[in-house]
Order: structure tokens, then C-alpha cells, then sequence
């Protein structure tokens, strides 16, 4: 009797707490659901399976395939096509079909994956979806599927138009089934993305180009921080697209391979934080090889703020990104749990008579590779 009655007691003890335990799991997501239909409350983002580290290769610069790093590489964009009024397609590349071929192949051998690039270019992307939705896409798709392509990028910069690029998305997303779709956004209409990133893998931000005379003052190309939120950064990227609802697992950003020149001007902006004169400069691109070679920046000034180096000489300053700036902006996507980056271009840094040949593609292999913090 005393062992029957002990295994009645622990038994009713285990359904009573069984009882309380569902009732208090069922408890939980009611409030759970109830937070997220009045007060927009998400769960803390999970980190993503994997991030993305994709380099733009474009077949007319100097870039040969078989240099490439492929340790700091998990996707490659191959620009591409460009999209014609009539839906129909423009090759970019002369030599489309072989490059294609040799890029699936070999990326596929280092398990990289390949997107085709869909770029404006001197394309129409508006007259494409306008005229022949159903044709663009299936024409897309044809290459896709002929070549053996993991999905597709779209990099829609000019007249961008945010009902045609809805339609565009909906209709790729039901065609690529499970292969992958990355779109690149500007960040400005942060608020739109927040609308449409279900139909994409991953929403990519060029946080490039973000100083320029529409600031305030003069400010970097590609800042992690900001003091405040008058003038972009990546913090204020980050924290803008996934307040409009972008998972922070889909949100990939840009890391330069080039710098941003700025020129003249009066009177002459030779650094940072630099209120404009009664005459703007002239602010422009460098590629990191044509800085290397041109400037020195083996000492360059570094901002603790921004996080990135800068030179400047006698008529004007240059902002850029090295070693040691792409190992801080890794190591914040993966303290943030973020989709990845992008990489504008791989041609960039190739240096082929060096070791090593992109030594800021490198760099990024080396700082994936480190343990989390370092």
C-alpha cells in the first residue's frame, strides 16, 4: 500500500505539473501573439544558418576567375544581364556563355554559390515589367536554368519604382522556388522593405557613398558609427531596416573595395567633420588598387568614431576601407546576427603580381575564419 500510494502521489504531483506546464506554454504564446498584434513585438533574431560574404564579379574588369580568394567568398554575383523594354535581355558580357560556365563550375568546386546579376545598366527595368512581366521573367529564368545558376541579384539603381519592383519580386520569388533571391536597396526607402522582404533571401544595402556634399559636413564612404543621425553609417543603416520590419538574419551590408576622393573646393576639405565652403568639391571614386599604388596608407589617420582610415593631402582627403576596418565591419554582422555583406568589386583589389593577389578579399577570409569577439 505505501509503494502504491507513493506512485499515485508522484503521479498525480508529475500530471499536475504537466498540467501547469502546459497551461503556462500556452500562456506564453497567447502573450507572445498578443505583443506582436499590439505593439509590434519580434522575438530576439536567431542568427542566421549562415552568413553571406558575395563579391560582384563583372567579366570587363581585370579579374581572371582562377585568382580569385575563395575563402572569403560563400556567393558570387556574375553581372550579369540587363533587362530590355520589351522584356527581353542584353548580355553584359561578351563572353557570356563561357564565363558563366567557368564561374558555376569553379565557384561550385570551392561550394560558392553563384546569383546572375540583373542590373539597370543602360537597361529598362520599368518597361520590362510594364510591357511583358511574364516574358522578363521567363527570360531570366532561361538563364538561370540554362547555366545552372543558385538564384538571382537584382541591382535596380535607376528609376526605381517601387509597384513594378513588387510585381517583379512576387513573380521571380514563384519561380525560383527554393533558389535564392537577393534585392539591392537603397537605404532611404528603408520603410519599403520592410513591406516586400518576404519574397527576398536577403535585402542588400551598398552602405557606400555615404559621404557626399548632401551632408552636413564632410564624412566617410563607408562609416560603421556616426555621432549622430544627420549623416549615414552602418549602425544607422542597420537600425533603420530592421525597425521597418527587415529580419536582421536578411539584412546583408556593403563593404567597399574602393574609396571616396574628395577634390578642391574653397576653401579646400582636407579631412573629416568639415563644414562646406562658398565652394564644393568634387567627390568621386578610387579603386583600392589606384590608392595603393598612388598615396601612401601605411600610416593613415583612423577614426574611433567611424572606425575607418583616412589620408589627406594638399587638396583634399580620401576615405577608404583596409584590413583592419573589414575586420571590424565582420565582426559586427556577426555579433549582430546579421544576413552578411556584399562586396563592390572584386576587380578592386586584384593585385596579380603579389601574395597575396586580393589582399582585401583576404582579409575578410581571415576575419571570417577568427573566433567571434576577435
Amino acid at each position: 500500500m505505501v509503494k502504491l500510494f507513493t506512485f499515485h502521489f508522484v503521479y498525480r504531483r508529475w500530471l499536475l505539473g504537466a498540467k501547469v506546464s502546459l497551461v503556462l506554454a500556452v500562456a506564453s504564446l497567447v502573450f507572445i501573439a498578443l505583443a506582436r498584434f499590439t505593439s509590434g513585438f519580434e522575438p530576439q533574431q536567431a542568427p542566421p544558418a549562415h552568413q553571406w560574404s558575395m563579391g560582384y564579379w563583372t567579366a570587363w574588369a581585370p579579374n581572371p576567375i582562377s585568382d580569385l580568394e575563395w575563402g572569403g567568398l560563400t556567393h558570387i554575383a556574375f553581372v550579369g544581364v540587363e533587362p530590355q523594354t520589351d522584356g527581353s535581355l542584353a548580355y553584359s558580357d561578351a563572353n557570356f556563355a563561357a564565363d558563366a560556365s567557368n564561374m558555376i563550375f569553379t565557384a561550385h568546386a570551392h561550394n560558392v554559390k553563384v546569383l546572375l546579376d540583373v542590373w539597370a545598366g543602360p537597361g529598362d527595368f520599368n518597361g520590362a515589367i510594364t510591357n511583358n512581366l511574364t516574358g522578363f521573367v521567363g527570360n531570366i529564368m532561361n538563364v538561370v536554368n540554362t547555366y545552372g545558376f543558385d538564384g538571382v541579384d537584382l541591382d535596380w539603381e535607376s528609376k526605381f519604382n517601387l509597384s513594378n519592383n513588387t510585381q517583379l519580386i512576387s513573380a521571380l520569388r514563384a519561380q525560383l522556388g527554393t533558389r535564392l533571391l537577393n534585392e539591392d536597396a537603397d537605404p532611404n526607402k528603408y520603410a519599403y522593405w520592410g513591406t516586400v522582404q518576404q519574397y527576398l533571401d536577403r535585402v542588400s544595402i551598398g552602405t557606400y557613398d555615404l559621404g557626399g556634399t548632401f551632408n552636413r559636413y564632410s564624412w566617410f564612404n563607408s562609416p560603421l558609427h556616426s555621432s549622430d543621425n544627420s549623416v549615414w553609417s552602418w549602425d544607422l543603416v542597420k537600425s533603420r531596416m530592421t525597425g521597418a520590419g527587415v529580419p536582421a538574419g536578411k539584412l546583408n551590408m556593403g563593404i567597399p573595395f574602393f574609396g571616396q576622393m574628395v577634390v578642391g573646393g574653397f576653401p579646400v576639405i582636407t579631412s573629416p567633420r568639415q563644414t562646406w565652403g562658398s565652394v564644393l568639391p568634387s567627390i568621386g571614386e578610387i579603386k583600392y588598387t589606384d590608392l595603393v599604388i598612388g598615396y601612401n596608407i601605411s600610416s593613415p589617420n583612423r577614426d574611433n568614431v567611424a572606425m575607418v582610415p583616412w589620408i589627406g593631402y594638399s587638396n583634399g582627403w580620401i576615405s577608404f576601407d583596409d584590413a583592419t576596418s573589414i575586420a571590424a565591419k565582420v565582426s559586427y554582422v556577426q555579433s549582430n546576427n546579421l544576413g552578411g555583406w556584399i562586396i563592390w568589386a572584386l576587380d578592386q583589389d586584384y593585385f596579380p603580381d603579389q601574395t597575396p593577389k586580393h589582399p582585401l578579399l583576404t582579409a575578410i577570409k581571415n576575419a571570417m575564419a577568427a573566433p567571434r569577439g576577435q
